[in-house]
């Protein structure tokens, strides 16, 4: 068993990054007041068991399945118990990828900062795309007007 207690990972999906952290507890490495303490909260010998928590909220859960019908955290939280010892802190996990979507996982944003796009970038490109004549070509039902920026307050 990999003897690191914290591991930070970057979860992705599709449109989706969310940055954790992990805290894997190791029963058997608890001394007698640990040992007691999370006995009484319920928790026996065994495998260990690994909290995650979103870094950018206060919600963790030691249960996988409480994450519910989120499927990026249910995935990646039942991923991450399963290979503990195989990722490494920092390790990107893909749920497109564990779910056999994509052929190859994703690489961690940090490699590259991931692009905003300006008001004007993303009318230019939609401009483009509305007057291209290949094979992707769209009717766009709303005008380019609906994307304006207005003021808190503006109607």
């Amino acid at each position: 068993m990999d003897k690191s207690l914290v591991k930070f990972f970057e979860l992705r999906d599709a449109a989706t990054f969310i940055p954790v952290l992990c805290a894997c507890i190791q029963l058997e490495a608890l001394d007698e007041a640990e040992s007691y303490l999370a006995g009484r909260a319920g928790f026996g010998r065994g495998n260990p068991f690994i909290y995650m928590f979103e870094l950018t909220s206060d919600r963790g859960f030691w249960d996988p399945e409480r994450w519910g019908t989120e499927r990026t955290k249910l995935i990646s939280h039942k991923y991450i118990c399963e290979h503990w010892d195989e990722l490494k802190s920092g390790d990107v996990v893909d749920v497109e990828y564990i779910l056999g979507i994509r052929d190859e996982p994703k690489t961690s944003e940090r490699y590259g900062e991931p692009h905003i796009f300006t008001l004007e970038e993303l009318t230019e490109l939609m401009e483009e795309e509305k007057n291209s004549k290949g094979p992707f070509e769209r009717e766009y039902q709303q005008d380019i007007s609906v994307f304006e920026m207005k003021a808190p307050g503006e109607a």
